[in-house]
């Protein structure tokens, strides 16, 4: 086994209920919801017309570099944003560290392909009603804009985070759904451990409030339609649930390896303790209403790796997204590896008060779990009225609760089979 331990040293984050550690803790502290009407783009004809989006942002104010706001969909200045937030948060003198022992990973959503930018090359590229090839290489191309597909590229972000701090060691993007900020940060974990960086930005980004997500999302069947009612839509594990809520937003943790937060005074919010993945097989029309194997066997291996028993975890921060299926399967999967503990958890879904940030939402609730870890409060799930069949966990309802956490879990399970679960234990 390796000593080289791993500690968090900086937190950023951009998100529906906050821009910053402090605006977005007390946000999360005084269960506040973030959803409302979309105002992105004329939504009024659509089935679904809510959303969880980030507000009074301005990425000038963290983007140093202007020219690149040129190349960057909001999905990218948002990463940038949180990584410049985490980075100073850390107290980091970046001039002083060595380049190649810095890497970024980040969680990513795929081609950001926004329909209004090929509106024009497609509608010229028509004959007759019929889509024509050979009119879209002759005269279609030539309405889009050079570097259109570097604004899609989902490696970008990191691209940019590793401009922006000469971090010239490994730069990885990981694009696995709602789970690909929380494996982003538990890859960087073993990136650290095995000796390949000392220090990488790790997290998760994704802008996924345009007009092709909401069509897409809305013909899968997965969103709630609680128009009327916003601040009431996203309602993990209550017995209305009718689905969950388009999130955007970003977070970046500073990970360190210990001994080196240590030398330097480096404030250390907590130590990512455990990591554990694993794949589920079985979708939400087969599980018969009870657990899934690979949830669970995510979280055991979590708790492998951090080498402690179930029954010493103090709170989970699940992933709880209101889709009626997920939420029972997940309680289900949490009743199967914690037995008799299960009963004396705290379980809260902080979706319920900024929907669901898709490849940025592992990294956001990670950082809540770590936010709440170091006030001594648990952050609460909203909206929950009346628990669901199958929805009998301690879900901490309502309004935030204080506690003492010494040790905390975070899930984050794509809707694709991914499954990634992050341990944090409190620095004493």
């Amino acid at each position: 086994m390796t000593d080289r331990r791993v500690v968090v040293t900086g937190l950023g984050v951009v998100a529906p209920l906050g821009i910053g550690r402090d605006a977005f803790w007390e946000g999360l502290a005084s269960a506040r919801s973030g959803v409302g009407p979309i105002t992105r783009f004329d939504a009024s004809s659509f089935e679904v017309r809510i959303a969880a989006e980030v507000r009074d942002f301005n990425p000038k104010e963290y983007v140093t570099q202007r020219k690149s706001l040129k190349l960057m969909k909001d999905d990218m200045k948002m990463a940038v944003a949180a990584a410049k937030l985490a980075v100073e948060d850390s107290g980091l003198d970046f001039p002083a560290v060595e380049p190649e022992r810095v890497g970024v990973v980040i969680g990513a959503g795929m081609l950001a392909i926004d329909i209004v930018e090929l509106a024009r090359a497609v509608s010229v590229s028509v004959d007759n009603g019929v889509f024509d090839t050979g009119l879209f290489g002759a005269e279609g191309l030539a309405n889009m804009v050079p570097i259109w597909l570097l604004k899609q590229l989902p490696n970008m972000s990191a691209s940019h985070i590793s401009i922006a701090y000469n971090a010239l060691g490994i730069s990885n993007t990981i694009t696995a759904g709602a789970a690909a900020g929380a494996q982003a940060i538990g890859e960087s974990f073993r990136i650290i451990e095995r000796g390949g960086a000392d220090i990488v930005l790790a997290g998760g980004t994704e802008a996924n409030i345009t007009p092709r997500t909401l069509i897409r999302d809305t013909m899968l069947g997965e969103l709630s339609r609680r128009n009327d009612d916003p601040e009431g839509a996203s309602r993990p594990f209550d017995r209305d649930r009718d689905g969950r809520v388009l999130g955007e937003g970003a977070a970046v943790l500073v990970l360190e390896e210990r001994g080196r937060a240590l030398r330097r005074g480096a404030r250390i919010y907590a130590e990512l303790a455990g990591y554990g993945s694993s794949v589920s097989m079985r979708g939400r029309r087969d599980s018969g209403g009870g657990g899934d194997d690979g949830k669970a066997s995510s979280m055991m291996r979590a708790l492998d790796d951090a080498r402690c028993s179930p029954d010493v975890i103090d709170y989970i921060s699940a992933h709880g997204d209101g889709i009626p299926e997920d939420d029972v399967m997940e309680t289900a999967a949490i009743k199967a590896v914690f037995k008799e503990h299960a009963r004396e958890l705290a379980v809260s879904s902080v979706k319920s008060m900024m929907g669901d940030l898709g490849a940025a939402a592992g990294a956001v609730e990670a950082l809540a779990t770590i936010l709440g870890m170091w006030h001594g409060v648990i952050p609460p799930t909203i909206n929950l009225d009346h628990p669901g069949a199958g929805c009998d966990l301690d879900y901490v309802p309502h309004d935030a609760r204080e506690a003492d956490i010494r040790l905390a879990m975070s899930n984050s399970f794509s809707r694709f089979g991914q499954n990634a679960t992050l341990i944090f234990r409190r620095m004493s």
